[in-house]
């Protein structure tokens, strides 16, 4: 599971950084802007939790059919 964060945060912090290169100096940023940044991180941030739960969900069943497999061998 932890394998997957770290890129994912590397490219959310990449996307990012890429999307402020581009914006206008601070004074001319407008209202609407920030909140499509902010709505953007929060979308990028809810995407990194839902990956990290179905990693975590197939950790389970990877453990499970460990398991299954280990029984039939023995």
């Amino acid at each position: 599971m932890k394998k997957f964060t770290l890129p994912l945060i590397l490219a959310g912090a990449l996307l990012i950084t890429a999307c402020g290169s581009q914006q206008e100096p601070a004074d001319e940023v407008s209202q609407t802007e920030i909140v499509e940044m902010e709505n953007a991180s929060e979308a990028l941030e809810e995407s990194v939790e839902s990956i990290d739960s179905t990693v975590a969900d197939l950790d389970e069943a990877l453990d499970s059919l460990d398991a299954l497999f280990s029984e039939e061998q023995n």
